[in-house]
């Protein structure tokens, strides 16, 4: 904007607002001025830019309850059979997959000492078995405690069914994984003479 615009929609503001005020007959009827300005804030078209293509919206795909996911994002197109949930109940269930995957890793691993102890080699069973097998049950310990203990469900709303369920069988898991692994230690002190 020039000078002189600047200084009357300066002079022509009410006291205390950046709106401007209307003009005399205006105010008297009621109706406002039509304005051919532009509005505050907004800038002013050049006649001398030269026209550009306007960027292409980002498609948008409408899932479950109204959910939208970007495709410009990277993100491949869900397929139609896959359930959208709204972000806040994505979070929660991205949490618990990263939580069922590190309590499969820690099943896996007990498994082994399973394994190990089912057929100890020649030399006996490594004494480290025993710290591996209680730093499991730490971490299995750990994971219910403050990350599957700490997941609330009763604020979402698209995911909040799955999201109960699963926490539901992580912790069935994860107490089922303690149990083994106190089991384990035990049967390791046992073995080892």
């Amino acid at each position: 904007m020039n000078a002189k615009v600047k200084q009357r929609l300066a002079t022509s503001r009410r006291p205390g607002s950046s709106v401007p005020a209307a003009s005399s007959s205006a105010a008297r009827c009621g109706t406002p001025k039509p304005s051919n300005a532009p509005p505050p804030g907004a800038a002013a078209a050049s006649p001398l830019k030269a026209k550009t293509k306007p960027a292409a919206a980002p498609k948008l795909n409408l899932g479950h309850e109204g959910s939208r996911v970007d495709q410009r994002a990277g993100q491949p197109a869900p397929s139609q059979l896959e359930r959208m949930y709204s972000m806040r109940s994505q979070e929660t269930v991205d949490t618990l997959q990263e939580i069922e995957s590190a309590l499969l890793d820690i099943k896996r691993k007990t498994q082994q000492a399973e394994a190990l102890m089912n057929d100890p080699p020649s030399e006996g069973l490594p004494p480290q078995l025993r710290n591996n097998l209680a730093q499991l049950h730490g971490d299995a310990n750990r994971l219910l405690a403050t990350r599957i203990d700490a997941i609330l469900t009763g604020e979402l709303c698209s995911g909040k069914e799955d999201a109960r369920a699963k926490r539901k069988e992580l912790i069935a898991l994860t107490e089922t994984l303690i149990d083994q692994i106190e089991t384990q230690v035990k049967r390791f002190d046992q073995l080892k003479p």
